[in-house]
């Protein structure tokens, strides 16, 4: 009876150890549990951190973009708004300008005919062109002195005859639309050309006066066959057309200047 009792013991003291086995084991794999929560909460936290890093760089980005955009913007808008301005500006100079210089040519067309009056710039003993030249004319044999445009207009094949009558007498419409148009083109010439480079303007004109004069009278037109050569013009005609030009080319400035000083005091009263 004792012996049974001795044998109980020590299977109960047997089962006891091993529970506690048991729950040491158990006990064991709970604190590995923990050690690896506690590691996944630590990367948690970490990635919490870098995520509240990141929107806090993203928040200073954004801070600086808006201050940016308000700082600079308005610069942008205000130097848009100022270039758009100026070629607003320079288109109204240059359509000004196109106008006064096709109002001054029309007016100067009429001063150098009257200049051509009393100094008249074609020798009628110089025939020109020549025979066989495209424009020239004999008559009775002799060869005629024709005016350079119609020579021009006979160049290009366009009408040369045209005729209008005035008081009786029967004038050339072809050469005067030439003549007329030779001087509105050189006038928009001196008045937009005077925009970008106002030394032209120099001396009343006659700078552009002897300019325009050398490259169309000396130059041009003998190459193209308007006129005789140099040497064969008489010096009676180069004075003609130099002085000519000089004396055209001062009224059509002395226009534009009154038309300059009148557009000022329009300006002045409106203030």
């Amino acid at each position: 009876m004792t012996s049974d009792k001795f044998y109980c013991g020590i299977s109960v003291v047997r089962h006891l150890s091993l529970v506690v086995r048991h729950l040491s084991l158990v006990i064991c794999r709970s604190s590995f549990v923990v050690r690896h929560l506690s590691f996944v909460v630590r990367h948690l936290s970490l990635v919490i951190c870098r995520s509240s890093l990141v929107t806090c760089r993203s928040s200073l980005v954004t801070c600086h973009l808006s201050f940016v955009i308000c700082h600079y913007f308005p610069i942008f808008a205000l130097k848009t708004n100022h270039i758009m301005q100026t070629n607003q500006a320079t288109s109204r100079s240059l359509a000004k300008a196109f106008g006064k210089g096709a109002f001054i040519g029309l007016i100067g067309a009429f001063v150098k005919w009257g200049w051509e009056v009393p100094f008249p710039p074609r020798d009628p003993n110089v025939g020109f062109p020549y025979e066989g030249m495209t424009g020239a004319v004999v008559h009775n044999g002799v060869l005629q002195r024709v005016t350079p445009p119609q020579v021009f207009l006979e160049q290009l094949g366009l009408p040369h005859d045209w005729t209008y009558t005035f008081s009786g007498v029967e004038l050339p419409l072809s050469i005067f639309i030439v003549h007329i148009l030779f001087s509105v083109v050189f006038g928009v010439i001196y008045c937009v050309g005077s925009l970008y480079l106002p030394m032209i303007r120099m001396w009343y004109g006659a700078v552009f006066a002897v300019v325009s004069n050398v490259l169309a009278h000396v130059v041009v037109m003998p190459l193209i066959g308007l006129v005789p050569p140099l040497s064969e013009i008489p010096f009676d005609e180069n004075l003609s057309e130099m002085l000519g030009h000089i004396f055209w080319v001062f009224v059509m400035e002395m226009v534009l200047r009154g038309m300059e000083k009148s557009e000022k005091q329009i300006v002045n009263s409106e203030k």
